[in-house]
């Protein structure tokens, strides 16, 4: 029975009695009979890796990612001279990378990333000629990168971000890396200037090199990587000018050059970039005027040029930014009014012109009327409305001043009449009872004139721009909670952290109340009941993991509010029923993941209607129903879909070709029948497709032989299939 839980899955699944080409995660060659795949990912596994997996001497594939696994890596692995994918990643792994890893020579893809492997990285490495992948980020790696590395020449993806890892880079080390589409060194402790050799990887598409110690200049060459889509030098200790070759890059998506020692001594020269959506130069020593340039980037979203030198005016043509959900010109010089006509920026989210010499009325409609003073402080001469906390504009106080008047006329005039009456009948009642005694009267408020007038100004400065801890009964302590990550500028919780901390218990519901939160990750832990209804408050959120909890019951039709969530991760758990249609409402929806569930139901349509998405993975459910027939019309940017172990039935819609993108299509161990299509010959990006298990029939379609990048194949346990 391939469809099954994650709990005792194996022990009910892996018996005597069944044939071992029979077990869930496990793959058989269709000829030999002998096991050439197994994977166990996400199987909820603890313990060490068993020393006999080394005598699977067919093995082409062995992936226990995302489990429980610790200790050393056993040595008899190293006997299985077949192997293409060894998948390691998100265990609990120590001890050296061992070099006899360096004898599996077919590898393609090695992912050793999120464990606590410790020292340094073996020369062994250079063995594996036909490797693809090396993804060995998050651990506790040190010493120099070996050189070694980066003479293999079919790598890709080099993936050593968030180690210790020191050093340089060498001048000649890159150049054999002709086929490199992502460097990713983020995060380590290298040193030195970078290395122009970097320049040529004409297939580079990610250069991450933010968060080390690098220092000198950014090689003008780097803007002739015609295919780069993402640079990050951020955080590092880069000086000089930024090249103006960088604004040749026409397709390039993100650039990050914060938190250095730049400046701009050519223009920054942006207007070319036609596909950019993120650009922050933050934390450098920009001057100089904005260029009128930047209004022509209709795909910006993030625009940060905060903590720079700059002066002059806001432009008014960042009116024509209209896709910017972030602008950040904190802590500059600039001077003039903040331009009315960013009004019109509907999708505008932040907005921080804080500490700058800006004067003038503040815009207060369209985006502008969900802005809090935050965003304005410490701009002496701006006026606004009085939530702001800024002085009143001078027409506003013409208007105060004449309504005032005319209340005055209104109310004070009767009210002095009434006072004066009163005073003359008490005076005329004291002479008639004193007939001949006056009455002194004291004019004890005569010392009111001599009190100074405090201006609106002066107010402001005493208490700091009117921060709350000069109000009275009030306060700051800053705290530092594991987890708990705050914006910079409004001091409020943006990100929560728990995974992994052992806890139980149910969700509580005043998480609800965090409403500037961006990411709630509370997997691996012991959560159980019913996720509380107060989290469909958090309309801020991008990021939900709740993953490997004890989490039951329905999955909530409310999810559906919280519109901006770009990743869905709630696989193994205990939810039941169906999912819900109101998911299609999550627009930007990027990663759905709900394996490993009690599901049941069909998949909504609707979900095949979300154009962001990149992976879907209900697989491990008791998901029925059939596959509608355009199920890829709608889903250009799909990489990954997960559909095994589930009860779909039904044909494999031929409209599945249109996936363009997809690496990773999984169908196995459902009900479907009908014959593969032909068209899925023209998912050429395709790396892994899983379709044994089915009651598919008819030949194998020529045009699988077309997928030259097809890495694994499985059509196992296909009774009707020939050819």
């Amino acid at each position: 029975d391939c469809i099954a839980g994650p709990q005792n899955v194996l022990a009910n699944n892996w018996t005597a009695s069944t044939s071992i080409c029979n077990w869930i995660g496990v793959s058989c060659g269709i000829l030999h009979k002998r096991v050439i795949a197994l994977n166990l990912t996400s199987m909820n596994l603890r313990g060490t890796i068993p020393p006999h997996l080394g005598n699977l001497s067919f093995l082409l594939s062995l992936d226990l990612s995302s489990n429980h696994f610790y200790g050393h890596l056993p040595k008899e692995l190293g006997q299985l001279h077949r192997l293409r994918i060894l998948r390691l990643s998100y265990n609990c792994l120590n001890g050296k990378i061992p070099s006899w890893l360096g004898n599996l020579q077919r590898i393609r893809r090695l992912k050793m990333k999120k464990n606590n492997f410790t020292g340094i990285i073996p020369e062994t490495l250079v063995n594996m000629s036909n490797l693809k992948i090396l993804n060995l980020g998050c651990n506790q790696l040190s010493g120099q990168i070996p050189s070694s590395i980066f003479k293999i020449s079919s790598l890709k993806i080099i993936k050593l971000f968030s180690n210790s890892l020191s050093g340089s880079l060498p001048n000649d080390m890159l150049g054999g890396l002709r086929n490199l589409q992502g460097l990713f060194l983020s995060s380590n402790k290298l040193g030195g200037s970078i290395s122009k050799s970097l320049c040529d990887l004409v297939s580079l598409y990610k250069l991450f090199l933010g968060l080390n110690k690098l220092y000198g200049s950014i090689p003008s060459c780097l803007g002739n990587i015609s295919s780069l889509g993402y640079l990050y030098l951020n955080s590092n200790k880069l000086s000089s000018a930024i090249p103006s070759t960088l604004w040749n890059l026409k397709d390039i998506l993100e650039i990050d050059l914060s938190s250095n020692h730049l400046r701009n001594s050519h223009a920054i020269a942006v207007g070319n970039l036609r596909s950019l959506l993120k650009l922050n130069l933050s934390r450098n020593l920009l001057t100089g005027d904005i260029l009128f340039t930047f209004g022509g980037l209709q795909t910006l979203v993030s625009l940060d040029l905060s903590n720079n030198i700059l002066h002059g005016h806001i432009p008014e043509s960042f009116d024509g930014l209209i896709s910017l959900e972030f602008l950040d010109l904190y802590n500059n010089n600039l001077s003039g009014v903040i331009p009315k006509s960013l009004e019109k920026l509907l999708h505008l989210k932040y907005f921080n012109v804080s500490f700058n010499r800006l004067e003038g009325e503040i815009p207060t409609e369209g985006c502008f009327s969900n802005f809090s003073s935050t965003s304005f402080m410490k701009n002496s001469a701006l006026c606004g409305p009085p939530r702001l906390l800024v002085p009143p504009c001078k027409n506003d106080i013409r208007k105060n001043s004449q309504m005032a008047i005319l209340h005055a006329l209104r109310y004070g005039l009767p009210t002095i009449g009434i006072v004066v009456l009163l005073i003359v009948l008490t005076i005329m009642y004291r002479r008639y009872q004193s007939k001949s005694t006056t009455l002194p009267i004291k004019n004890d408020l005569s010392s009111l004139k001599t009190l100074r007038r405090i201006s609106h100004t002066e107010l402001s400065q005493a208490t700091n721009g009117f921060e709350e801890s000069n109000m009275l009964g009030s306060g700051i302590l800053k705290m530092s909670w594991i987890g708990v990550s705050c914006g910079i500028i409004h001091g409020r919780v943006i990100a929560l952290n728990l995974t992994s901390m052992n806890l139980r218990g149910t969700i509580p519901p005043h998480l609800g109340n965090l409403s500037f939160l961006l990411s709630l990750d509370l997997s691996s832990n012991h959560f159980y009941g019913h996720l509380p209804k107060e989290l469909g408050q958090l309309h801020r959120l991008r990021i939900l993991q709740l993953s490997y909890n004890r989490l039951n019951g329905e999955i909530p039709s409310w999810l559906g509010n919280l519109q901006r969530v770009r990743r869905l991760e709630m696989k193994i758990n205990n939810f039941t029923g169906t999912i819900p249609e109101t998911l299609v409402n999550m627009s930007d929806l990027e990663i759905l993941n709900v394996g490993l569930n009690q599901l049941s139901g069909q998949v909504p349509s609707a979900i095949f209607m979300i154009s962001s998405l990149k992976i879907i993975s209900p697989l491990n459910s008791s998901l029925s129903g059939s596959l509608p027939n355009d199920v890829c019309q709608h889903l250009p940017k799909l990489e990954v879909l997960y559909l095994s172990w589930n009860r779909l039935s039904g044909n494999i819609p031929s409209s599945i070709s249109k996936c363009n993108n997809l690496k990773n299509l999984a169908l196995s161990c459902n009900q479907f029948i009908g014959i593969i299509p032909m068209s899925i010959g023209n998912l050429t990006r395709l790396e892994e497709l899983y379709l044994g298990f089915n009651n598919l029939e008819g030949q194998i379609p020529e045009e699988i032989g077309n997928l030259l990048g097809l890495e694994l194949l499985n059509i196992q346990a296909i009774k009707g299939l020939a050819g």
